[in-house]
């Protein structure tokens, strides 16, 4: 070995951390506390060698990749022990490889950049406007003057009165049914008779708050059930109260936790978009779903739908997936924790299969599938607006194609509307009926579809 050879060799050893990969130009992946080397002394070391240095070409230190050094020093290793000159095809061809996995994953790295910046900007863009509606409502309270906010509580009393007898005594026999048993009421006269209290909320702009809500339908109910005395705290029966808009809606609570919640663990790996575990079995039970029937969640995120599926609906067989590697890996933790929380109890809880999949490309044969109830993506913290014009029409074609005839059925919830009602115009869906829920502080779509007969 001659002696320029001894001294590049003992130069490289000296800095471990810096490589040379001789077929293209200069690449180094430098570590903490390693100087970069001096541009001039760069182009004396490597005029021997014949090489362009190009400076657009060198990675900072931040921005190196494992994947890269391990490619370069598997290189230069090569290059130490065969010295003998290298055919140019074989070296262009190097050069190309190299540089596409540069590009590729410089490429990477500022997409996932620009989504998370794309994220945050939305979830600050959404928190500002329902903080916005939050400030707009507290200045119609504030603003409205004492008749105005009177008028609007009478108004409010008059609708509660609105309630048919009957509906009051159907709710009430159910609600003692479920309180000899949950609360270990036994007095007969008792729950005729019960303490009381109202939990109320709202939705939209009133001249009233919550409380004064929930203070004069307890006024309401009294006038209508004298012996029923009201409490905020020691109370036996519980009147839910949901003021949306201009619609009340009125409930008596016949469990202490929901029943949907309870069957999931709350400490659960959550998704970016995870669905409230209420919702999932709200779509659930509007599916009908029968026994041995095939359900599938084509966009499962953390896999809530499923989950809930498999607990409640136990005599069917289920199957999700989502193209994320992320929420697969969730959903299928989800799963097992259920199933081992579930061997546990000593309770059934139906088969279901997490994969990795396309939602416009499902494993499944054509008209074999019974129900799909998923929760498809808002075009805010996942997608986009524009990239939904062309998502929803090829996924509904593919659901299309896996349900079965007439009886096939699609629940889906999402706020794109506008497009699940074009298709539901085809001759492919007949749309059975859609109502709005709120999510989150946003209005959204839940659709039941069917599949029509095929010709």
């Amino acid at each position: 070995m001659n002696s320029n050879n001894k001294e590049e060799e003992k130069g490289v050893e000296s800095r471990k951390d810096a490589v040379l990969f001789y077929p293209f130009q200069f690449l180094a992946t430098v570590t903490t506390g390693l100087e970069w080397i001096a541009a001039e002394e760069l182009k004396m070391k490597l005029k021997e060698e014949k090489i362009t240095l190009n400076h657009s070409l060198l990675p900072s230190p931040s921005s190196s990749s494992s994947s890269l050094k391990d490619s370069i020093n598997k290189n230069d290793n090569n290059n130490d022990n065969n010295n003998d000159p290298r055919d140019d095809s074989e070296v262009q061809v190097k050069e190309t490889e190299v540089e596409k996995q540069i590009l590729n994953e410089q490429k990477e790295e500022k997409d996932q950049n620009e989504e998370r910046k794309r994220i945050n900007s939305k979830d600050k863009k959404r928190k500002r406007t329902k903080q916005e509606r939050k400030e707009h409502s507290k200045q119609i309270r504030i603003e409205a003057t004492p008749e105005q906010r009177s008028l609007g509580l009478d108004q409010l009393e008059s609708a509660a009165s609105l309630f048919k007898e009957d509906d009051w005594e159907n709710a009430m026999k159910i609600w003692k049914t479920f309180a000899q048993v949950t609360k270990g009421i036994k007095n007969l006269e008792l729950l005729g008779s019960p303490i009381f209290r109202i939990t109320a909320k709202s939705a939209g702009n009133h001249v009233f708050n919550s409380i004064e809500l929930g203070q004069r339908l307890a006024d309401s109910v009294v006038k209508r059930c004298p012996s029923w005395r009201p409490s905020a705290k020691q109370f036996e029966l519980e009147i839910s109260a949901y003021l949306r808009f201009d619609v009340l809606h009125l409930g008596f609570s016949v469990t202490d936790t929901s029943v949907s919640l309870s069957q999931v663990d709350p400490k659960r790996n959550l998704g970016v978009t995870a669905l409230k575990p209420a919702i999932a079995y709200t779509m659930l039970h509007m599916a009908k779903i029968e026994p041995g029937e095939i359900v599938v969640d084509p966009m499962a995120g953390c896999g809530t739908i499923p989950q809930l599926g498999s607990s409640n609906f136990p005599l069917a067989i289920y199957f999700a997936g989502d193209v994320s590697d992320i929420a697969v890996e969730k959903s299928q933790q989800n799963q097992m924790e259920m199933d081992t929380k579930s061997a546990q109890n000593k309770t059934w809880n139906a088969p279901c299969q997490v994969v990795k999949w396309n939602g416009k490309r499902l494993p499944f044969a054509s008209d074999s599938v019974d129900v799909i109830a998923t929760d498809m993506p808002f075009g805010k913290r996942i997608g986009s607006k524009e990239g939904n014009v062309e998502l929803y029409p090829a996924i509904l074609r593919e659901f299309n194609r896996v349900l079965k005839p007439t009886t096939g059925r699609a629940v889906i919830l999402t706020q794109e509307s506008r497009l699940i009602f074009n298709q539901a115009s085809t001759d492919s869906w007949k749309l059975n009926r859609y109502f709005t829920i709120n999510q989150g502080g946003l209005d959204v779509f839940l659709f039941l579809l069917f599949k029509h007969k095929n010709e």
